[in-house]
């Protein structure tokens, strides 16, 4: 009776750890995509545009601010406008300079007013 219950035990630890194993791989492959994703983004980021392209965005940012109001100004509108100029690519691109920018300047004028 003995082998038999071995031979049994035997199975029984081969069984348990397959169906502990597939669970936590699901989980696993969703974080990895989740981190594929934002390397892609980091990855796949253009390179920053020139100080000649940066210096004329800020000046269409500064007369798109000063030209507005800032109640009702958002950045979306401010990226649809530049993108009138400098078209969609140049300003998807650069489209955190264009945040930090905005934030500046808003800042700078708010602050002189």
């Amino acid at each position: 009776a003995a082998p038999y219950s071995e031979s049994l035990s035997e199975e029984e630890e081969e069984e348990e750890p397959e169906p502990d194993s597939p669970e936590p791989e699901p989980e696993s492959d969703e974080e990895e995509e989740k981190r594929k994703k934002k390397k892609k983004k980091t990855e796949d980021s253009p390179e920053p545009a020139s100080d000649d392209t940066k210096g004329k965005l800020r000046k269409a940012l500064k007369g798109i601010i000063l030209g507005s109001d800032l109640e009702e100004l958002t950045k979306r509108k401010c990226r649809e406008k530049l993108s009138e100029t400098f078209g969609e690519e140049t300003v998807g691109e650069n489209k955190e300079f264009i945040h930090d920018t905005l934030s500046k300047l808003i800042e700078e004028i708010q602050g002189t007013g």
